[in-house]
């Protein structure tokens, strides 16, 4: 079988870049073909061994999408989140009678604000998940337009994948490929399976992702003073791309600044070093989440987890890991200290989540699943 996944970026900079390009790997262990389709000039492009890369701007994906079927004599499409690459490739999928997919990591399929993506305005509040009809930028004439003919473009797709029910129920809500999706369970990358947690008497408490407020590390910020209280030498190291400005501002206005340490996003086989020498993960989101990735691969590795009780991840981890409510600063700070404080306790957590996390989040079941999929759709 010869796949052409597109998504905005192959390099895997990203969450959703890694997982495609581990996925891509496990299809390609399967004696498939792939091919990629990404965000950049037109028409240019770099050979590797085992797949082609050729890049598009969302104008020409259509046009570009099509050689490229016909040049890789390709048997279906799939469609990561479009972004800037677009989503013309399914309708070049359409024009050549051939089977396409539409994977959502995120939201950016149905709000055009992107508030659940990246929740960078502070002021702007979600809108109705279930009622798109109440929301402001869905009702505005113009996005609303835009919003209308990028989901007939979707409603082409053969099919979607989703992490879970949840996501799905908000995806059809907003009449996003109305009753053709399947659920697939999210995987990650088999990397992190080979590293072990050894942060037992570490006292760093760790976060990854942006420094926006959807995402909540001022959650964390906030909470520190309680958590020095009881551990002075606590820490709280953030691994996260934005505006440190915000974040250092509040720190200084707690008193905390000398315990709080910001670095630039790291790729991941240097970030798997973070998680497994933290004394605990966290993930403070305040946004309604389609998966989580740091939590999953926290996790993978052993490392204690704590994330907010939100979108997908009560679905999504099932009851393995402590869940808070977002935004909420005591009780984000005494979960903490429980974590940090019981050190027995802790390494039961860490042992029992990386024996469950190895097998939900497998990539190489993953692709046994959506293989299933695509047989199904090409017969």
């Amino acid at each position: 079988m010869n796949v052409l996944l597109v998504n905005p970026y192959y390099q895997p900079i990203g969450g959703t870049e890694q997982r495609i390009a581990a996925l891509a790997a496990e299809f390609r262990k399967r004696g498939h073909k792939t091919s990629f389709l990404v965000h950049g000039e037109p028409g240019t492009g770099n050979a590797f061994p085992d797949f082609s890369v050729c890049t598009s701007t969302s104008n020409m994906s259509r046009i570009i999408a099509r050689k490229i079927i016909e040049r890789d004599k390709i048997d279906l499409v799939q469609q990561h989140n479009y972004q800037n690459v677009g989503n013309g490739a399914i309708l070049a999928a359409k024009d050549k009678k051939i089977p396409s997919v539409y994977y959502a990591h995120d939201f950016c399929s149905i709000c055009l604000r992107r508030f659940l993506a990246d929740g960078t305005d502070p002021d702007v509040k979600p809108c109705n998940l279930t009622d798109p009809n109440r929301c402001s930028s869905c009702v505005d004439p113009y996005q609303g337009h835009v919003h209308r003919k990028e989901t007939e473009v979707l409603q082409s797709a053969s099919l979607g994948v989703a992490p879970s029910k949840f996501f799905i129920d908000i995806l059809e809500a907003h009449n996003v490929l109305k009753d053709k999706w399947v659920k697939v369970t999210p995987w990650i990358s088999s990397f992190y399976r080979d590293f072990f947690w050894s942060g037992y008497c570490s006292n760093t408490v760790m976060f990854a992702g942006n420094l926006t407020p959807g995402k909540g590390v001022f959650t964390l910020v906030k909470a520190l003073p309680k958590i020095l209280k009881e551990i002075p030498d606590a820490t709280l190291r953030c691994f996260a791309g934005g505006d440190i400005a915000p974040v250092i501002l509040e720190a200084k206005k707690l008193n905390v600044l000398n315990h709080l340490q910001l670095s630039q996003p790291v790729p991941t086989e240097k970030l798997v070093f973070e998680y497994i020498n933290a004394g605990v993960v966290c993930f403070p989101s305040r946004l309604q989440e389609a998966f989580g990735l740091i939590w999953a691969e926290a996790m993978t590795v052993g490392a204690p987890v704590i994330c907010s009780r939100i979108g997908s991840i009560p679905e999504l981890s099932q009851g393995y890991i402590p869940l808070i409510e977002p935004g909420n600063v005591d009780a984000w700070s005494e979960a903490i200290l429980t974590v940090l404080q019981d050190r027995q306790e802790s390494v039961k957590l860490a042992k029992t989540n990386k024996a469950w996390a190895k097998t939900i989040f497998s990539v190489e079941e993953a692709a046994n699943e959506i293989m299933k999929q695509y047989e199904s759709l090409i017969k």
